[in-house]
């Protein structure tokens, strides 16, 4: 049997060419360990190759079965075309992803279920896969291989249309920290692909991209130890909304240090059996989403650190929405982090008002202490947001590279796209119910009515000149404007 692993994306605009799409590269490795030679498994990136370039080598390879992994809502569009595709050739999807996994609500804010999930099913005659995947691969591969002895009901995290009726499978959740690290052959997967484009990331660029003395020629992405927002469970807690652009929505829990060390061997070990001449340096990207600001995890992992951990030169980049503590900035560096990613607004106390104790101020003192590099993003067309708001915002930006340009890495701008998910999406249903009430809704429709019914930005302008104009404050925020001289940046739409 032959799998094609797809995951889809904006080619230049999706997800750092710098690490690989783990979600799709977990899935196929979960397959590939079950079935062995039975299955004859093969990813493709279309952030690498692009749409056209991916449908070609599709052919060539002529899959039996397809995943489709679509990390983002915004990169949808890509993966009805390659539904549409593979329909013509009569070949089973089985797709997933955070498309999938958001939360639908109505306008008053009430959750709809299965919603997304049963258009997808209905409308686009695919197999959709709502929670983890690996075990619902694995099971779906099982009934193509044999109908009578693995039935469809019993594969879990499943829904799908059989006899004009929908049927959705119960949920199962994988246990963090219990997997084994995914790993798959070169001629399945080969994530030199990445290391050799390693010249477009900002770190490199920056001139932080080291361990020691030793240079990054190498990434990997860790696997999941931990799940939420620390910041997003407080602010629920208290009865307040998350942030008003993010989309995370799992419950905050982790693994432990155990789990995260075990898995970091297995991984080093994984990248140091591939022949490799460039620099010899490795940076893990760890995609917990709030993997720096978990203190007890941090802790955890501290206290658990083998010897072998400062033998090998590899480093970590982890998210945080702040480190105002020296202890955890410490232990962070002890653990191997050398470089942190920092959402630079939209949390109580991150206001436009320059203070010694304004948490960025504080994290980024913490950082130049103890050898942390940082990338702090802003997002630009917020809720309620004003002009006058965004150029206090950049000043504030500005302020920050002149005085942190030894602990930053970038500091950069971002257009507001709302996302399914987010606070802000149930807010624009209220206005315009139209956009929940689809599985593909026109994102870039959905932002012009959110600037013009629920920001300050449309006084005297159009929304569609509130978009020119937010782009054009982007580079304002960017501690280097010569690194992309000419380009428009974008997150999952293009600009």
């Amino acid at each position: 049997m032959r799998i094609a692993a797809i995951s889809v994306g904006l080619q230049g605009h999706g997800h750092n060419l710098a690490f690989a799409p783990n979600a799709i590269v977990t899935v196929a490795a979960a397959v590939q360990r079950v079935f062995g030679d039975k299955v004859q498994i093969r990813v493709f990136d279309e952030v690498l190759f692009g749409h056209d370039q991916l449908k070609e080598l599709l052919s060539v390879f002529t899959p039996n079965v397809l995943f489709v992994s679509v990390p983002v809502t915004g990169y949808y569009y890509s993966a009805l075309d390659i539904y549409n595709w593979a329909k013509e050739h009569a070949i089973p999807v089985l797709t997933g992803g955070y498309h999938f996994n958001i939360p639908d609500v109505d306008y008053h804010g009430n959750q709809v279920y299965p919603g997304v999930i049963a258009r997808l099913a209905t409308e686009r005659e695919v197999f959709v896969c709502y929670a983890d995947g690996e075990s619902t691969a694995v099971g779906f591969v099982e009934h193509l291989f044999n109908p009578n002895h693995r039935k469809l009901a019993s594969v879990p995290n499943l829904c799908y249309v059989e006899a004009g009726q929908l049927i959705v499978t119960p949920r199962q959740e994988n246990t963090l920290g219990t997997q084994a690290y995914p790993n798959l052959p070169l001629e399945s997967f080969d994530p030199r692909a990445y290391w050799g484009s390693l010249s477009k990331s900002d770190v490199h660029a920056s001139g932080k991209d080291l361990i020691g003395n030793v240079p990054i020629g190498r990434t990997i992405v860790g696997a999941k130890i931990v799940e939420g927002c620390t910041y997003r469970r407080v602010r629920l807690s208290q009865g307040k909304e998350a942030c008003s652009y993010c989309t995370l929505t799992s419950p905050c829990h982790a693994s432990s240090g155990q789990s995260f060390w075990r898995i970091t061997q297995e991984m080093y070990d994984y990248v140091e059996s591939i022949s490799w001449s460039g620099d010899q340096g490795v940076r893990c990207y760890q995609i917990g989403d709030d993997m720096g600001s978990d203190i007890p995890l941090i802790k955890s992992i501290w206290e658990s650190r083998p010897p072998w951990a400062n033998e090998v030169p590899l480093g970590h980049r982890v998210y945080a929405w702040h480190v105002l503590g020296e202890d955890q900035a410490r232990m962070l560096y002890d653990i191997g982090v050398r470089w942190i990613y920092l959402g630079g607004d939209g949390k109580r106390g991150f206001t436009n008002e320059w203070s010694v104790r304004h948490p960025l101020v504080r994290t980024l003192e913490n950082c130049r202490k103890h050898g942390l590099r940082a990338s702090i993003g802003f997002v630009l067309g917020q809720r309620n947001q004003d002009w006058h708001d965004i150029e206090k915002w950049s000043k504030f930006s500005q302020r920050l590279a002149a005085e942190y340009g030894d602990s930053l890495i970038i500091v950069d701008g971002w257009v507001n796209v709302l996302a399914p998910g987010s606070p802000d999406w149930a807010v624009l249903c209220q206005y315009e119910p139209s956009f929940g009430n689809t599985d593909c809704p026109d994102l870039e429709k959905a932002r012009m009515v959110f600037w013009q019914q629920c920001t300050k930005l449309c006084d005297h302008q159009n929304p569609e000149d509130i978009r020119r104009l937010l782009y054009e404050w982007v580079p304002q925020f960017e501690n280097d404007m010569n690194r992309h001289p000419g380009v428009q940046r974008s997150f999952m739409l293009r600009p």
